[in-house]
Parts: C-alpha cells; sequence; structure tokens
C-alpha cells in the first residue's frame, strides 16, 4: 500500500530498531523537528493500520495448500504398492464405492496390463483448474519401454475428515488416463522359434498353433526330448500375463519347450490403450490380449456392475472379486492376424465408438533358434532303448554336464534310489576315513539296526572288503557304514553331490534328502545310506552322480544348452569330494560291471564303471505294514534290504515282488577317459542289474561310436 511503501521510504520516514521508533537527523532546529513529529503522528498511525492489513491478507495468501501434500503421499504410495495408504487417502463416498481389496486388485490390474516392472515419482504436485492436483511419474515397462504420464488427481473438502480428500475413479489406476477411461492392450507373439540339436537339426520347428508336439524330421525320438506346446497352465498365467503375453497364447508345456519357453516364444508386441469405459460400466483395468492367429478382447471387471451378454462371440471376459462380469461391448474387436503381426490398433475400428487412445506400442521380435546339447544319434539309441517302458534315461557329458540325451522321466520324475546312492555314502565314507578299500567286514545275511534285523536280498550272505562289498551292492555292510558316517555327514556329502539343490535346468525336478536332524536313529541312517527311508531322485541327479565321479569329484552343472564354442553344459562345477576319493570310486564301480551286480553293462573292449540299485516302492498308497523312520518297529521284527530295500527302510520280511521294485543302474565310460555317463530308471521292472543295466549299455555304446555326439 502506498503508506506502507512511505513509511518504509524517505529521508523524514521513521526505521524501526528494537522495537524503539527513531527518526535519521535533518538539518532543522529542536522546534522544528518537534512540530515534524506532531504533524507524522497521523500519517503514522494510518501506515501502522496498512501494514498490519497486509500482513494478514498476506499470511492468507502464503499459507500453504494441503492439496500437494495430499496429492504427493498418495502418488508416493502408488509408488510402492501401498493401496491401504492410498485408499485412506479417498473421499468417502469413493470409499463406499468400492472396498480395499478391489482397490487394491485394480490398481493390481492395470500394472499387469501394462506390464508394469517399476513407477517413480518424477516432480512435485501443481495445481490446474478444477482443484486438480498434476503429478508426473514414469513408469518402467517390460514390453513398452519406460512410460512417462501424469496422475490427475480431482480433490474435494471433506470437513468430516480434516481436509481434501481424491475424488476417485477408476480412471485413476493408472496415470495418463482421462475421466472415464480404462487401461487395454492388445498384444501377440512372433513366431516361435525352432528348437535344434547340437549337430543343427531340428528338433522341434513350426508355428505354436496348437496343442501338441510341432514336429521336426526325428520324429518321436525328437519329441520325446522337445516336449509339446499347449494353452497356458493356470499356474504361469498371471506371471506370463504381466509380461504381455496373450492369455489365450500357445506356449511350453512339457520337455525342452517348456525349458526353454521364454526364448523360443521371442517377446510379444502391441499396444497399450485407453479405452472409453461403456456406458453404465465404471472405468476399470481391462486386458486385451491375441492369439498369433485371431484377436480375442478379455476384460477383467471388479466394478460390481450387473453382467451383460457380450455382444460378438470373439469376446471373452472374467470376473475378479467376486463381481459379476460385463461385455466390453465398445471395446470388443475381431482381427485377422498372422503370427508375427503386430495386433491393429483398435482406435481405427472402435475409437469413434469408445474414445480409444494409444498409450505407446512396441513391435513384437522372434527369438532365436535355441541349439540344445541332445545329439540326435544319442537322442535316438536312448529312446529306443527305453522302448514301451514306463522310466526314464538321462545321458550327459561328463566334463562340462550337457545332456547329451533324455527319454522319459529322466527329468521330472523322483523315485527312491536304492543301492545307486551308495556311491554317495562309500564318498562320505571314504572321505572322513570310517574305512578304506582294503577294510574287511564280516560275512552276514543281515546287519541289526536299531534291534531291527535287515537282511540282505534274497537272505543272501556277503561281506569281505569293501571293494567286495561295493561291487555285490552289500546292504549288511553299507547300513551299519552309513551309521558310523552320521546323518549330518552323510545328508551333507548328499548335497555336495547335488542333492537339495536346483537341478540347474528348468523344469527338472529336485532331488532331496531329509536334514540331518529329521533322519533320527540308527534304522533311518542306514536306510537312507542304501537310497530308502525319505530319499527321492531323478535320473538326472543319479547321471549327474555318476558324472562327478567321473570327473574327479567334481559336479558339473547339468544344461540343455549348447555354448556358442560348440561345448555343452556351463563348465561350472562343484568339489563333491577329493580326486583321490573319486578315483577309488571309480574303481569300485569298475568291478560292480567287472564281476558284480553290473555284469549285463559290461561291453566288450571297454571298461565301464557302474552302479546297480534295485529300490522297493512298499505297500501301496494308504495301507502300511512297515516302519518308517518316525515310526520305530517293534524289536526283534525282520526286515529284508539290499537289492530290494523297500521305500521306507526295508521293511518287508517276505520275497520282494518285482513288480514293486525300481530298477536303477548309474554308469560311465570309459572309465578311465569319461566321455558319456549315463542313468537309468525302470519304473517297477525289478533288478537294477538285470533290467537297468542292459538300457545303459545300449546308450553308452551309441555314445562311444564314431560321431555318436554328433
Amino acid at each position: 500500500m502506498s503508506a506502507a511503501s512511505v513509511s518504509g521510504r524517505g529521508g523524514g520516514a521513521p526505521r524501526d530498531q528494537g522495537g524503539k521508533t527513531q527518526w535519521g537527523l535533518g538539518g532543522g532546529t529542536r522546534g522544528a523537528h518537534g512540530q515534524r513529529a506532531r504533524r507524522a503522528r497521523p500519517v503514522l498511525a494510518l501506515a501502522a493500520v496498512a501494514f498490519a492489513a497486509g500482513a494478514m491478507v498476506g499470511s492468507e495468501h502464503s499459507s500453504p495448500s494441503p492439496a500437494p501434500g495430499l496429492a504427493a503421499r498418495f502418488v508416493g504410495a502408488w509408488a510402492r504398492g501401498d493401496y491401504a495408504t492410498m485408499y485412506s487417502e479417498i473421499a468417502p463416498p469413493s470409499q463406499r464405492e468400492v472396498s480395499v481389496d478391489e482397490f487394491a486388485q485394480d490398481y493390481r490390474e492395470a500394472l499387469m496390463t501394462a506390464t508394469a516392472a517399476g513407477m517413480r515419482v518424477m516432480g512435485t504436485p501443481r495445481g490446474a483448474p478444477g482443484n486438480v492436483e498434476v503429478v508426473p511419474v514414469r513408469v518402467r515397462t517390460r514390453l513398452f519401454g519406460t512410460l512417462a504420464e501424469s496422475f490427475r488427481l480431482p480433490l474435494v473438502a471433506e470437513p468430516d475428515e480434516g481436509g481434501e480428500r481424491v475424488v476417485w475413479s477408476r480412471s485413476l489406476t493408472f496415470p495418463g488416463l482421462r475421466a472415464g477411461e480404462l487401461l487395454s492392450r492388445h498384444t501377440s507373439l512372433p513366431p516361435r522359434a525352432a528348437l535344434l540339436a547340437r549337430d543343427g537339426s531340428p528338433l522341434a520347428e513350426g508355428p505354436a498353433s496348437a496343442a501338441g508336439d510341432r514336429g521336426s524330421p526325428l520324429g518321436e525320438v525328437a519329441s520325446a526330448v522337445a516336449g509339446e506346446v499347449g494353452p497356458i497352465p493356470a499356474a504361469s498365467r498371471p506371471a506370463l500375463e504381466a509380461q504381455g503375453v496373450p492369455g489365450d497364447a500357445i506356449v511350453g508345456v512339457s520337455g525342452l519347450e517348456l525349458a526353454e519357453d521364454e526364448r523360443l516364444r521371442g517377446t510379444p508386441g502391441g499396444e497399450l490403450l485407453a479405452v472409453r469405459s461403456p456406458i453404465g460400466q465404471s472405468p476399470t483395468a481391462s486386458t486385451t490380449t491375441q492369439s498369433p492367429t485371431a484377436s480375442t478382447t478379455t476384460q477383467s471387471s471388479t466394478a460390481g456392475t450387473p453382467a451383460q451378454s457380450p455382444t460378438t462371440s470373439t469376446a471373452t471376459q472374467s470376473s475378479t472379486a467376486g463381481t459379476p462380469a460385463q461385455s466390453p461391448t465398445t471395446n470388443t474387436a475381431t482381427q485377422s492376424s498372422t503370427a508375427g503381426t503386430t495386433a491393429q490398433s483398435p482406435t481405427a475400428s472402435t475409437a469413434a465408438e469408445g474414445g480409444g487412445r494409444v498409450l505407446a506400442s512396441a513391435a513384437p521380435h522372434a527369438g532365436s533358434a535355441v541349439r540344445t546339447t541332445i545329439s540326435p544319434a544319442l537322442q535316438s539309441a536312448a529312446v529306443s532303448a527305453l522302448g514301451g517302458q514306463y522310466g526314464g534315461v538321462i545321458a550327459m557329458e561328463p566334463a562340462s554336464g550337457g545332456v547329451l540325451a533324455v527319454a522319459g522321466i529322466g527329468l521330472d520324475t523322483l523315485q527312491p534310489p536304492g543301492s545307486t546312492f551308495k556311491m554317495i555314502t562309500v564318498s562320505g565314507v571314504l572321505q572322513a576315513g570310517i574305512a578304506s578299500p582294503r577294510s574287511t567286514f564280516p560275512y552276514a545275511t543281515a546287519a541289526t539296526l536299531d534291534g531291527v534285523q535287515l537282511h540282505n536280498a534274497n537272505g543272501e550272505e556277503c561281506g569281505g572288503s569293501l571293494v567286495e562289498a561295493f561291487a555285490v551292492s552289500c546292504n549288511s555292510v553299507f547300513s551299519p557304514l552309513g551309521v558310523k558316517l552320521g546323518a549330518a555327514r552323510l545328508v551333507a556329502t548328499a548335497e555336495r553331490f547335488g542333492f537339495n539343490h536346483p537341478p540347474g535346468i528348468a523344469g527338472a525336478a529336485q532331488s532331496t534328502i531329509p536334514p540331518a536332524a529329521d533322519i533320527q536313529g540308527e534304522l533311518a541312517v542306514g536306510s537312507t545310506a542304501i537310497g530308502q527311508d525319505q530319499v527321492l531322485a531323478s535320473p538326472l541327479e543319479m547321471a549327474t552322480v555318476a558324472a562327478t565321479i567321473a570327473y574327479g569329484g567334481l559336479r558339473p552343472t547339468p544344461s540343455l544348452l549348447l555354448a556358442p564354442s560348440g561345448v555343452g553344459g556351463s563348465h561350472h562345477a562343484v568339489r563333491a569330494v577329493s580326486a583321490g576319493t573319486a578315483r577309488t570310486v571309480r574303481g569300485m564301480m569298475i568291478d560292480v560291471v567287472r564281476y558284480g551286480t553290473g555284469t549285463a553293462a559290461a561291453i566288450p573292449g571297454v571298461v565301464v564303471a557302474g552302479k546297480t540299485g534295485t529300490a522297493e516302492l512298499g505297500p501301496p498308497a494308504g495301507s502300511s505294514s512297515c516302519a518308517t523312520a518316525a515310526q520305530k518297529p517293534t524289536e526283534g521284527a525282520e526286515q529284508t534290504t539290499g537289492e530290494h530295500a523297500s521305500e521306507s527302510g526295508g521293511c518287508t520280511t517276505e520275497q520282494s515282488n518285482p513288480q514293486d521294485t525300481d530298477a536303477w543302474f548309474a554308469a560311465f565310460a570309459p572309465a578311465v577317459h569319461p566321455k558319456i555317463a549315463v542313468a537309468v530308471l525302470l519304473v517297477r521292472d525289478g533288478a537294477g542289474g538285470a533290467t537297468a543295466a542292459p538300457v545303459a549299455r545300449q546308450v553308452i555304446e551309441a555314445g562311444l561310436k564314431a560321431g555318436g555326439l554328433g
């Protein structure tokens, strides 16, 4: 004001110093000074009033508005995924329209639709007309890159709530949406890449247009390892749709098609859309998906609106949070699209009807052909040797871990490994110095643990040196040795050989042994030492155990992918046992094939090292005539063990039925400079030395032939 400005300027104006008004010294007399002071008093009074009024008005305009703080809290909570805090900031009428669970689900669905991988607030809120706060953000997506958008938050005064609140609608579930819009997407997959053997021949090729195998010139030999494609499994759907994969896509569901699905299917392409909400339906997050050959629209609704009949047969929809589904009548499109083309934006066909806008787009990118470690010759031999038997075969390069052949249930099925587990037990015993190859043991037909007699198979008497006991798989020797080794060291040894660790191949089962604390008592430890009780293994794991011995005690990491150098496997190895222990076990395995239980695997002119196993499966599910590790048997009870030991600790007193036993054989050859390791499992097919060893021999012979690994 002029009075205030005057009071602060000019040579005769007062200055405020410490609350005391002083005047600047002039050139007049004392009387004149007093006269001037008397004339100035009315002016000073007016100036003081004006200053006070200005201060009050200024304080009203300078006090910070609560709106930016509210907007910052709301969007900051969104970036953190803190939906409860967001919900607390919306107006009571909005809260009456949507529950906190539905509110959170709407935001999750929107982020999934956008393939969001991260969110970040990029600036401070700024006011806009209509009591709106604008907050800039960035959304990093898996499919559409990084989106720079803004939230426009309408606010309303809520005196009963102590301030302003957000007027919420489902168009606030994603930045960049306007009032009345919902989020949608159209995506498609590129042509599926080919799956190749190590020599470049196709194991699976062609479009993934229907469930089943894609076909190969190698026929069933290839499909045995390649696996099949099919609709997305329910358990995988959320993760795949979050990556932009169409909900009705055909993906890998078994074998290598599953293990390498991400590389084979490539990267989806399409458009992220803002689509007008149909009349009568509150805006909500939606997902538009497209198959490689046709476009279908799938919308998820949590608005709680009444269901409507779909306007076309190609529109599909679901409801979440227990609310009725509604067909997006203005967001329905039937489009013809061949594999590998980007889905057409609905802006041309539905923009006029539904107000669709393209927020972002991305072209699909086909994956490169995946070259595997599979040898066509060995794969053919493995499939042929297994024949129609229910079981699994794995062949592996010992030095690299590259898987050369997979037949049957070699990767994904777990069974008690029986006496093949003695490769691990004897390694632990030797490593701990409990026994040596020259150690001798009394000949006996049974061992007594926890007062229970564990008989050798068929009541056979065995003993002698450690080498001889291993060759004939003498359980009356190895069960007590397992007890001396102890549960802790036995489990630790098994884990160094790969038990309780991911096998390194997607979709492959993890072999397991219980924690040492759960293996209580001599009977449980002794049964575990011979591959029974609660021990479970896959053919892949037992091939890895054989490869570890073959590779001087270094455990290779199994792999199905051929390295750029053309050598299979990852070459990442873990020391399981010392090289000296591995050499000793190798010698003992040679004797198994030379004169022990594995003579059926012998190959003229080739030194083969192997170990048999026969795991008794026990009574049918739901019945039990045997004692487990948690149930100590009655004092004096007898148990039959050995190559026919029971899954629950060798707890049968009768002659084993061959149909109740799994046959195992694990081997490598040539024994001194190994090129191939093999494991065979035949479910309910008798003794390992009689049935599994001949299968292993056929695969080893194929692998040792000239060009057999090509």
